[in-house]
């Protein structure tokens, strides 16, 4: 048996360290309005962490699911697990997306997180 039960559970791990993140306040302490102070920890989540899913997750249902604003592209083409083709797996598993939920995955929502714009071609 190789390494692949090790990778059953990684994304606990994750969810793990993010609920504690939330749930401890971590974002609240560094929160600077002071009226925002009740904010629930969804809210947190939307404001403060991006996703970056590998090519072939259901995109298109996660957006369902959360929203466009948590995604974020992101590949590890040449690499295997990236695919020869990560943007054409990705959209293939985006069917009901629109151009607004396919451009906040591919660039805008990281422009977000930079806090700037990217510029124009």
């Amino acid at each position: 048996m190789g390494d692949e039960p090790d990778g059953v559970a990684i994304a606990n791990t994750v969810q793990l360290f993010l609920a504690a993140m939330i749930f401890d306040d971590v974002f609240k302490v560094f929160q600077p309005n002071l009226m925002e102070r009740d904010t629930p920890p969804s809210e947190y989540a939307r404001r403060h962490l991006k996703f970056a899913p590998f090519p072939g997750e259901p995109l298109g249902w996660i957006s369902e699911q959360v929203g466009p604003d948590l995604m974020v592209c992101a590949s590890d083409y040449p690499h295997p697990e990236g695919t020869s083709d990560p943007i054409g797996k990705f959209e293939k598993s985006m069917p009901g997306c629109n151009q607004d939920d396919l451009d906040k995955f591919y660039y805008k929502n990281m422009e977000d997180v930079l806090g700037m714009k990217l510029a124009s071609p």
